[in-house]
């Protein structure tokens, strides 16, 4: 339950409110969380959210053009704080591209490991804390 200003309980609808979902890990392929919110089996679980994509994404034509028909967010501190002041609801990949690079092939990995980066990454806690917004783990 969330608590609002008049004290009142609330309960939290992870469907419809407000919510940065953390999905981790990022895994090796590189768009698949801009791809993420497309299949019904996703919106029936999470609903609608706008997906975070690197910035690097928008460098590129074609994929400028797919991450814009997917409603992607940039995935700088301003374009992010910008989504979530309208109500948005995003997900993100906390780990980023970093992520990619740190599981298997990499040497000494398993191809069964999985390996997230978060002690470095605390700015989407910091955006989450001070919007007041749930923030939900995924993992997947």
């Amino acid at each position: 339950p969330n608590t609002n200003s008049n004290n009142a309980t609330t309960r939290f609808d992870m469907k419809k409110d407000q919510v940065i979902f953390a999905i981790i890990p990022h895994g090796i392929v590189p768009l698949s969380l801009g791809f993420a919110s497309w299949p019904q089996r996703i919106h029936d679980a999470f609903g609608e959210f706008r997906p975070v994509a690197a910035t690097a994404t928008h460098f590129l034509p074609f994929l400028r053009t797919l991450m814009d028909w997917n409603n992607c967010v940039d995935a700088s501190k301003p374009a992010i704080e910008g989504a979530l002041s309208k109500g948005e609801r995003i997900a993100l990949s906390p780990g980023g591209i970093a992520e990619m690079f740190e599981g298997y092939p990499k040497p000494n990995r398993h191809p069964n490991d999985e390996c997230v980066i978060l002690n470095s990454r605390k700015g989407f806690v910091k955006l989450a804390l001070k919007n007041n917004i749930p923030l939900v783990p995924v993992f997947c």
